[in-house]
């Protein structure tokens, strides 16, 4: 080993002046070494490490399981949703805006009664009685001022009062349990073409014609083969295609796990649950009418009869059969490639050959001329 150098041999002597003889140069080499490769912390970590979670759960992985509802958490999805179902149209009017669900969650308040939220911290209000206004201006009025009790019907100590759950955990919210991919939502389309009679519904979407095409051939892509392989000629029918994008899964009620595709089917059901409010809606009351009701005029009640004819008409809307607070009510699909399709500024589909030789192309401008010397 080659001499240290004397300089950093006084250098260390000043530093660290505790009576050791660094002339010692095999003292100082240990020295040297321990501060160029350090080894263990002797500092143990004050918290363990957060476990690691997924950024979503597509249709073939089962949601996790939800926290409870007086979680303080302001920032995260789960709490946030175990606090949003449990506004019910059973316990919670339909009101304006001010005081809609999703305004009052994300102060931390729930719903403990009829008509009445509450916090943890034990503070709580009823806003019975507003749905009741006739006039709309004064009805909003109305809601407008009570909902400033979201944030100052706290205690004193409560966390809510100060720290409110962002806006943005809404929209978070729909892409953790809802991922609008492909490989998740094809799948579930297939799915629900084989287990639930989509064929003969009445049913309804804001979708046009142009982004139903596009919906259709982009979930296609992700059928499972097998299914080809069992009927080549079977094409995505266009509900069910509808039906996944807007988060309906086929519901077996004595059959788990819930909103999750499992790999063998269930068998048929006629009835569908969405994944985030867990609206349950049953499809033989949407199907199509049959020429037979005409017949049973003089042999049917006159009640019975404008009753057939009423749920021979009903339609099922794919986003209004959601609870009102749901996220997958919000116009959240309007840019999805999914839906829209990859389209240039006219509104056609891209050539894909013009568009990569456009790419490919250095320059236009004309060759500089080169003058002699």
């Amino acid at each position: 080993m080659s001499e240290p150098d004397e300089d950093l041999r006084d250098a260390f002597k000043l530093m660290y002046d505790d009576g050791d003889d660094w002339a010692d140069e095999a003292h100082f080499s240990v020295a040297l070494n321990s501060l160029l490769v350090p080894g263990p912390s002797k500092r143990p970590r004050i918290y363990a490490a957060p476990p690691s979670h997924p950024t979503s759960y597509p249709s073939t992985v089962p949601p996790p399981p939800v926290a409870s509802s007086s979680t303080y958490a302001p920032f995260s999805p789960l709490p946030y949703l175990a606090r949003l179902r449990t506004f019910r149209p059973s316990t919670y009017p339909s009101l304006p805006a001010p005081l809609s669900p999703a305004r009052a969650t994300r102060h931390g308040w729930t719903t403990v009664g009829r008509h009445v939220v509450g916090c943890a911290c034990g503070a709580r209000f009823s806003v019975d009685g507003v749905a009741d206004i006739a006039d709309a201006q004064v009805r909003h009025e109305v809601a407008r001022r009570l909902a400033v009790g979201f944030e100052t019907r706290h205690a004193a100590t409560c966390p809510w009062r100060t720290r409110a759950s962002p806006e943005s955990l809404h929209a978070q919210l729909r892409t953790l349990l809802h991922p609008p991919i492909g490989s998740s939502l094809g799948p579930l389309a297939d799915r629900i073409q084989q287990e639930c009679p989509v064929g003969a519904i009445r049913w309804t979407s804001p979708l046009t014609a142009a982004q139903l095409d596009n919906l259709v051939a982009s979930l296609a892509r992700h059928v499972p083969a097998s299914a080809d392989k069992e009927n080549p000629t079977c094409r995505l029918a266009e509900p069910a295609a509808v039906l996944a994008l807007f988060g309906w899964y086929p519901y077996h009620p004595n059959q788990l796990p819930a909103h999750c595709l499992v790999p063998v089917s269930q068998g048929a059901t006629e009835l569908l649950s969405c994944r985030l409010c867990e609206r349950r809606v049953g499809l033989w009351a949407f199907l199509r009418s049959q020429d037979s009701t005409a017949g049973t005029a003089d042999t049917a009640d006159t009640a019975d009869t404008a009753e057939a004819a009423e749920q021979a008409t009903r339609t099922l809307d794919v986003v209004q059969e959601h609870l009102e607070w749901c996220p997958l009510r919000d116009a959240w699909w309007s840019g999805l490639a999914l839906v829209c399709g990859q389209q240039d500024g006219a509104g056609g589909h891209v050539d894909v050959a013009v568009d990569v030789k456009r790419a490919l192309t250095v320059s236009e401008r004309p060759a500089k001329r080169w003058r002699r010397a």
